[in-house]
């Protein structure tokens, strides 16, 4: 094959890569379908260019040596005598042959060190000149081509942008979507951040316009790559922005029936998703952030999304949920509107969906506990969210988590105000974890968990509750709880059981069920070796944090590492620190009422078991039920 070659490259491959009377055609008939037919991706199964690009990859990677050299200098040879000729004469649809070649060789190209100099004189002697060719498609493949080489550090010439930038105004659609659709490849790297820094305005006006043009989801991944390379310049123009990415949307949605592919459906969402971009990239200005809500017709849009026909965006439509409820201080009630629709939402479609929906749904419930405790509504709601997921016999696992995570946030954003969903949660998560013995570890964890944040909330009302399920359901829950400890392997499920099991502690001074009075001792050393693994867990991890940014490892991924196990951090002393207060409850003081002097006395007996001095268990203790008595407020986010 090896002397074929050439006229494999030559008159085989290179005839399909040309521009062709029937592009032209359409080229001037319909450019939005020809923009449509070359971001196909099914077109690789029937399109002979996308076949015959997808052949001469093969040939230059399996017959490198033979095929590679050979075929770059039959297309430099072509280009050189293109050059030479007369523009009347010109050659130009074979042109744009070589030129969508080379651009289709490039992931091979750019491997090969020793072909990025003849490469860069390539493309400025060749591919440069054709932004200013008359003809459209010429332009339109000299910003694709140049796109395509954008991560090669070689010396790209000056007037590069300005010709892409020039192109977002060309008078034929193709060449303003190759060129918007270049401008995102140019972002992804460093070389021309800060000259394009000053324009911002002017391409997001031009993008915009662009996107009412024709609907193309790449077109919105350019927009939201802009947001999210730029927030300063983008935040000044954030309202605007959403405003128009709303127009979009709704453009985009009533588009869909009149379209035969799924383009607008895919740039609707999108559009959804740069909302989201633009939403993370200015929460850090709070003035800007609420005008977001208040001024553009965001919270219309949502409302709408969380109805059955608008489904296919429900994903999108809670991540845009998500950040307003994650970064808006505090949650309005405006947004707060939200609430019921989005539990209405579930409840009728969305089943399949809690995992995405529970993040707001946590969200509402701890960033705005007074709001979530005010009126019964909520609280029922969420009740027969959970209610709904446990009666499910087929629910899976991962459902039956989200629920628990539903309930932990209740527990720990309402504290002292939810009293009355304690026994149905608790009845539910004993149900499940005392009947299903082929629960998974996550499952059982969480469970588990969810008892054990009832006992933090109200540890006498938690206890109160499982004796009056039946007797052995306590007992039982402590033998599973104890049983499956190594379970709990995360730093948040260590505290989970620390603030349980202290707050069962706590009430030593009061009646208590004999099961539970006789495993005071064993509870109080569980809980002790716990504090003493998550803090030397905390270490390791802060640690090897540490190390791996030392090493140039990704900063963001370490500040989420931080932010994700700083909980209850102040709390997790060793007892140390705590010494100094001894005086408080030493041998000699007088217990002013009959709580402090049961409280001492079970002081002494667990002390006598554990061979330890009431002082030091005083001083374990202490931290530990501070952080249980903390108001809702003042607790740390989980």
């Amino acid at each position: 094959m090896k002397p074929e070659l050439q006229a494999v490259v030559g008159t085989l491959i290179l005839p399909f890569l040309c521009f062709n009377a029937a592009d032209q055609a359409l080229w001037e008939e319909d450019a939005a379908e020809f923009v449509r037919k070359e971001n196909d991706f099914m077109g690789e199964f029937y399109d002979p260019r996308v076949a015959a690009g997808l052949f001469l990859g093969d040939l230059v990677v399996k017959k490198g040596k033979d095929c590679l050299e050979m075929t770059m200098q039959h297309f430099l040879q072509q280009l050189t005598a293109y050059a030479t000729q007369d523009p009347a004469q010109r050659d130009c649809p074979t042109k744009h042959g070589i030129m969508l070649a080379v651009g289709t060789i490039s992931p091979v190209l750019k491997k090969k060190k020793h072909y990025h100099g003849p490469l860069e004189e390539l493309l400025r002697n060749h591919v440069l000149p054709e932004f200013q060719s008359p003809v459209g498609y010429l332009r339109a493949r000299a910003c694709w081509v140049y796109s395509q080489f954008s991560n090669i550090k070689f010396r790209l010439p000056d007037s590069l942008l300005d010709c892409v930038v020039t192109c977002l105004q060309d008078g034929e659609l193709p060449v303003r979507v190759h060129a918007a659709l270049a401008l995102r490849r140019f972002l992804k790297g460093k070389q021309f951040t800060e000259q394009i820094r000053p324009g911002v305005q002017q391409l997001l006006e031009a993008l915009f316009g662009l996107m009412n043009d024709i609907e193309n989801e790449s077109l919105v991944d350019t927009l939201e790559t802009i947001v999210d390379k730029f927030p300063e310049q983008v935040a000044p123009l954030a309202v605007p922005c959403a405003t128009q990415l709303a127009a979009a949307f709704a453009s985009y949605v009533d588009r869909e029936d009149d379209l035969e592919s799924e383009d607008a459906t895919m740039a609707a969402a999108n559009c959804l998703s740069t909302l989201c971009t633009l939403l993370l990239s200015v929460h850090k200005v709070p003035d800007t952030f609420a005008r977001l809500e208040a001024e553009t017709p965001l919270l219309t849009l949502l409302a709408q999304n969380l109805q059955p026909e608008r489904v296919e965006y429900l994903e999108e439509t809670l991540d845009v949920i998500k950040c307003l409820t994650r970064y808006s201080n505090p949650i309005s009630e405006s947004l707060w509107q939200l609430f019921p629709l989005l539990l209405q939402a579930w409840q009728s479609f969305g089943y399949d969906y809690l995992e995405e929906f529970v993040p707001c749904i946590e969200n509402y419930v701890t960033r705005s506990a007074p709001r979530f405790c005010a009126s019964p509504q909520p609280k029922q709601m969420v009740l027969d969210m959970c209610t709904k997921v446990f009666q499910n016999e087929d629910a899976t696992q991962g459902h039956l988590c989200s629920a628990c995570q539903v309930m932990e946030a209740v527990f720990v954003g309402c504290q002292g105000h939810a009293d009355e969903v304690v026994p149905p949660f608790i009845d539910m998560a004993r149900g499940r974890l005392l009947g299903e013995q082929k629960s998974g570890q996550a499952l059982r964890v969480m469970l588990l968990s969810v008892l054990l944040n009832a006992c933090s909330y109200n540890a006498a009302l938690a206890v109160q509750t499982m004796e009056s399920l039946g007797d052995g359901i306590l007992p039982e829950a402590l033998h599973t709880l104890l049983g499956n400890l190594a379970e709990f392997s995360r730093i948040h499920d260590k505290k989970v059981v620390i603030l349980g099991l202290s707050s069962l502690i706590g009430i030593a001074h009061m009646p208590l069920p004999e099961a539970l009075a006789n495993s005071l001792g064993l509870l109080l050393a569980t809980t002790l070796r716990l504090v003493e693994q998550s803090q030397k867990q905390k270490a390791e991890q802060v640690a090897a944090a540490a190390a791996e940014k030392e090493a140039g490892g990704d900063e963001e991924e370490w500040e989420e590492s931080e932010e994700s196990d700083d909980e209850f951090e102040e709390d997790d002393g060793d007892g140390e620190d705590a010494g100094g207060d001894d005086g408080d409850c030493s041998d000699g003081e007088d217990p002013e009422n009959e709580e402090d002097r049961q409280y001492l006395a079970m002081l002494d007996r667990v002390a006598m078991e554990q061979k330890v001095s009431r002082t030091t268990l005083h001083a374990y203790i202490q931290p530990l039920t501070q952080m249980i008595h903390r108001g809702p407020g003042e607790r740390d986010e989980r």
